[in-house]
């Protein structure tokens, strides 16, 4: 029998928490508890308005913190929530084989660099973000290069991530994993159409369904497809826009204000519905409604909502 690893899983980025990062973690912390391991999930509360919140979520052991506490103020809560991790894990540091993380230039981050400096645990990263090849692109190698200091080893879900985590920068390409994405192939499949979700939209069957499960964040490219839904709506008058998701990062980074405003602007509202995050669990009701999925991306790492976009018989149109 496999000897039983304890993992921590740190990631801020997790159910219920719609994105790609959060159902990455919770698929691989549910899978290695199946295969005998411990893994403890150090996340941000989504929950309930606990400063610290336990939670069982099939066998995975998760703790979460309260992000922001209005009384002190965003960035002084971010500070709160570094030092609360930083605590956690220099108490359980003997407890822990090894720590995961899946941050890049954020919390994570900073707590990974202090707790490698002090204790040199053992840790893996998953490179998850197009942030990555950005940076890289630029020739950020010094910036980058304090950042390759923390891993003792990384794992890259696309072959460019995984190149470019070991060229023109100070880490081993021998120290790096090609790890494809993947999707939980029982849960996403072709099924019928969900008619209680189409009557709670006010849809019907007849209705052309364009979904987006993607995250407000520039990058990904939500303004382009709203300023298409005019020309679309023009052409083809019964079609809907399905927009799954919303942003919790740095301002500078959000699209969300444009592309509410440009849908009030023009008068949109009857054809664009805005669900916010919705659980990974229940997407797939959406791809069985949904006609088409696009994914109007400026760059990408690898999309795992085209992966269950395509694993649900749904077509994607990508840029």
């Amino acid at each position: 029998m496999k000897n039983k690893l304890h993992i921590c899983m740190l990631s801020l980025d997790f159910i219920p928490n719609s994105g790609g990062v959060a159902a990455h973690v919770y698929e691989l912390s549910k899978n290695l508890v199946k295969n005998g391991n411990s893994i403890t999930v150090l996340t941000i509360n989504r929950w309930n308005n606990n400063f610290i919140y336990k939670k069982n979520i099939e066998g995975i052991n998760v703790i979460s913190f309260l992000r922001n506490i209005e009384f002190f103020g965003k960035i002084f809560s971010g500070l709160i929530i570094i030092f609360v991790l930083l605590y956690h894990l220099a108490k359980n540091k003997k407890r822990y084989d090894l720590i995961h993380w899946h941050g890049f230039k954020g919390i994570e981050t900073v707590v990974m660099e202090i707790i490698k400096f002090i204790f040199d645990v053992k840790n893996v990263w998953t490179n998850h973000t197009s942030h990555y090849i950005q940076a890289h692109s630029k020739k950020k190698f010094s910036e980058l290069n304090r950042l390759l200091k923390i891993p003792d080893w990384i794992i890259a879900p696309s072959k460019e991530l995984a190149i470019k985590s070991a060229k023109n920068v100070n880490f081993e390409e021998n120290m790096v994993s090609y790890v494809f994405n993947g999707v939980d192939v029982n849960k996403f499949k072709p099924k019928d159409k969900n008619k209680n979700l189409l009557y709670d939209l006010d849809l019907n069957e007849k209705t052309k369904i364009i979904i987006s499960t993607r995250r407000f964040e520039k990058k990904n490219g939500l303004r382009y497809l709203v300023k298409a839904i005019p020309k679309v709506i023009k052409a083809f008058p019964e079609s809907r826009f399905i927009i799954i998701g919303d942003f919790e990062g740095p301002i500078e980074l959000s699209d969300k204000n444009y592309i509410i405003n440009y849908v009030k602007k023009y008068q949109l509202n009857n054809n664009v519905i805005f669900t916010g995050n919705i659980l990974n669990e229940n997407l797939v009701d959406y791809y069985s409604i949904a006609d088409l999925t696009v994914l109007p991306s400026l760059i990408e790492a690898v999309s795992i909502s085209g992966l269950e976009s395509i694993a649900c018989g749904v077509p994607i149109v990508g840029s």
